[in-house]
């Protein structure tokens, strides 16, 4: 008898083992999907901050003149960074001409 009262001692430890990592499991995937959540929120302003659309709502924290400034201070960015990249523009339309007339020079 002492070897089936070791053994249902054994199998009850197992069976509480087994239900404290099912509580864990189920705690870790809940926090996974929170965390998951998360992330999609953290990534959704990332974008908005980068493309230089900013949302009221994430800024909520701010007071009007706060949010003012900060607007004007990216838009005078997003300003600079057109003239910028028109200017590229141009050089590379300029390099493009260049290099079709010397293709054009080569060819005949």
């Amino acid at each position: 008898m002492a070897i089936l009262e070791d053994s249902d001692r054994e199998l009850a430890q197992l069976w509480f083992m087994i239900q404290d990592l099912s509580k864990q499991l189920n705690q870790n995937r809940s926090l996974s999907v929170s965390l998951i959540s998360q992330t999609g929120d953290v990534k959704n302003q990332a974008i908005h901050s980068q493309t230089g659309f900013v949302l009221r709502r994430f800024n909520l924290d701010k007071s009007q003149e706060e949010y003012n400034a900060e607007l004007e201070h990216m838009n005078a960015a997003i300003m600079a960074e057109n003239q910028s990249l028109q200017h590229d523009n141009k050089q590379l339309s300029a390099l493009i001409k260049e290099y079709e007339q010397t293709l054009e020079s080569i060819m005949s």
